[in-house]
């Protein structure tokens, strides 16, 4: 059996949708032919030992192409958001966790790398995404600075940034 979700929304997570709806559907024939040691191996609890280890992880990241990638803990469960979707995550091994229904893909925490690197093994693919913060709140004087009329020669475009309400607007004269 195969569940597709399609949706136009970036809010919607067609994968956490297809999810629900395949543990609606079949979840009582999975879980009675998953062998008792397979069942515990898929637990997604984190140990209170590695929670201490994720704490210095939690947090948004961004990698060199601009994809993002955030981590957080939610009653004791790790999950990862990216690519518009939000997955719950499971212990491989050591600093090593993988999407609890997409073993393929894997954060690897390098202790190392000081907490400001997480690595993502998708497939065969490798990502590396550095920490960075979210927001950070301005004043409007800080914002005044980056006001003003900025020209682009290889467009032959001219834009503007201007400061209104405590946020910053850009304008466009064609």
């Amino acid at each position: 059996m195969g569940i597709i979700v399609l949706s136009n929304l970036s809010e919607i997570s067609s994968q956490e949708k297809a999810n629900q709806i395949a543990d609606l559907l079949i979840n009582d024939e999975i879980s009675q032919n998953i062998p008792k040691e397979k069942e515990k191996k898929r637990e997604s609890k984190v140990s209170a030992e590695d929670q201490a280890m994720l704490k210095e992880q939690l947090g948004n990241y961004i990698s060199e192409t601009g994809n993002t990638l955030s981590l957080e803990l939610k009653q004791g469960d790790l999950y990862c958001t990216t690519w518009n979707n939000t997955f719950l995550m499971m212990k491989d091994s050591d600093n090593t966790f993988s999407m609890l229904y997409a073993h393929d893909i894997q954060l690897k925490f390098d202790p190392s790398f000081k907490d400001q690197t997480v690595i993502m093994h998708a497939y065969d693919e490798t990502f590396h995404f550095a920490k960075y913060q979210k927001e950070s709140a301005l004043d409007n004087k800080s914002m005044r600075e980056f006001t003003g009329n900025y020209y682009s020669p290889e467009l032959d475009c001219s834009y503007g940034i201007k400061l209104k309400d405590n946020q910053l607007y850009l304008t466009n004269n064609k």
